[in-house]
């Protein structure tokens, strides 16, 4: 087969495509020399840029805009009548249980959820290449999927035995624990049918391995990018601030990522007559937002308002995620992204990020006013930090998704098909 026949051999025509999705993100029409891509958002997210805490949304887009990628397909309708059967569904779903005197909650983690999910999109699918940014596929999708001749790979954070085992103190401690065995089995299925596993962290590639029974060899690590489109970057870094050393903190579960503990860390730099605070992008409780060590932004949508987010960010002295638990760490890269150097706990996904672009580990079980002696070392130090910010400045380009979805095509371009 010519040259010219290889690029011409795959037609992606997005329209046909579009209107057999529920919802989809998707490219222009173009030819390929290798089979369409789409990446598969979270099945119960309202919308594809709210899968993942938006991740899928920019990991796509990056994809797109490199050429790698033909869209993103989400699973919940805008028709009334579809979102009306799946309630229904779920309701019977949740009767039942409540009948056997059994928690009602984690009907988006059962099969059959799952299935009447994906059932909608398996039309739309032959010959494409699947990658799921959510940890469950449909068991309805893995025995049909190969008549269709679609790929299956998954692209995730953590598995859901780390999520449940981890992040049952703060919000997912309310599912049923037979609903959670059921979910791992499904979770565990899907791997071991799955063409290949991309996980973004070394110990989930080693879970994947060692808990869920998964061929190593078809498990990479890739590291994930900001949730900032590339275009929105600016060409040259912003300068930290110069009236404030300012620690940004960016999340929508501030406990869980260790608001309470840098703001103690804080308030005992403050007292020692320091001038820091802490510019918060995201939620908070009414009692931190009043903290006079505090500069409270809410809710940024780097959608619409992109720049006010990145001068923001880009203007703070370090980004700080000190979780208890964490999968990803998004906005530790973030921070990198626009120059800014990272202060985390090293806690899941978050170790591996810290040693790929740079910055400081605060081990998880660091008292206050060690924390706050770790912060004060940089800034009485302003060479020690000059050159945590200049490491921050040359790891930009690494920190975006374009990287995340150059380095996963690699991967697929090297999957052989059975």
């Amino acid at each position: 087969m010519s040259v010219e026949n290889i690029a011409t051999r795959y037609r992606f025509q997005p329209g046909e495509l579009k209107s057999r999705l529920p919802a989809s993100f998707l490219s222009r029409p173009r030819l390929l020399h290798r089979r369409p891509r789409i990446v598969a958002a979270q099945s119960y997210s309202p919308t594809i840029d709210q899968s993942f805490s938006g991740s899928t949304y920019y990991f796509t887009a990056a994809g797109i805009d490199a050429g790698l990628f033909e869209g993103a397909m989400g699973f919940v309708s805008p028709s009334h009548w579809q979102n009306a059967w799946t309630n229904a569904q779920g309701c019977i779903w949740k009767t039942g249980r409540w009948l056997q005197c059994r928690p009602t909650s984690g009907f988006k983690f059962s099969r059959r959820y799952l299935d009447l999910a994906w059932r909608r999109v398996l039309p739309a699918l032959r010959g494409v290449d699947i990658v799921s940014n959510f940890q469950m596929v449909s068991p309805l999708f893995c025995e049909q999927r190969r008549k269709l001749d679609t790929g299956l790979h998954f692209f995730i954070d953590g598995t859901l035995s780390e999520y449940f085992g981890t992040y049952s103190a703060f919000e997912a401690g309310n599912v049923d624990p037979q609903v959670v065995v059921e979910a791992l089995e499904i979770e565990r299925l899907g791997y071991h049918d799955a063409d290949t596993i991309m996980a973004m962290s070394k110990g989930t590639a080693e879970v994947l391995a060692g808990d869920y029974g998964v061929d190593p060899g078809k498990i990479s690590v890739v590291l994930p990018g900001a949730n900032l489109l590339d275009c929105d970057i600016p060409i040259e870094p912003a300068a930290p601030d110069p009236d404030n050393f300012v620690l940004s903190f960016v999340g929508i579960y501030p406990m869980r990522k260790g608001l309470a503990r840098l703001l103690r860390a804080v308030t005992l730099l403050r007292a020692q007559g320091r001038n820091i605070k802490i510019r918060i992008i995201g939620s908070a409780p009414d009692e931190v937002i009043a903290n006079d060590a505090v500069e409270f932004l809410g809710r940024i949508d780097k959608r619409t308002d992109a720049k006010r987010f990145i001068n923001a960010t880009s203007s703070a002295h370090f980004g700080c995620l000190l979780s208890e638990a964490e999968l990803g760490g998004i906005g530790l890269v973030e921070s990198v992204r626009v120059g800014v150097p990272a202060i985390g706990t090293g806690v899941g996904g978050m170790k591996d990020l810290l040693a790929a672009f740079g910055g400081v580990t605060a081990p998880v079980d660091l008292s206050d006013a060690e924390l706050a002696t770790l912060i004060a070392r940089f800034m009485d130090e302003p060479g020690r930090y000059s050159v945590l910010r200049a490491n921050a400045v040359a790891n930009r380009a690494k920190a975006s998704w374009t990287r995340a979805a150059q380095e996963i095509d690699a991967v697929l371009t090297g999957w052989s098909r059975p």
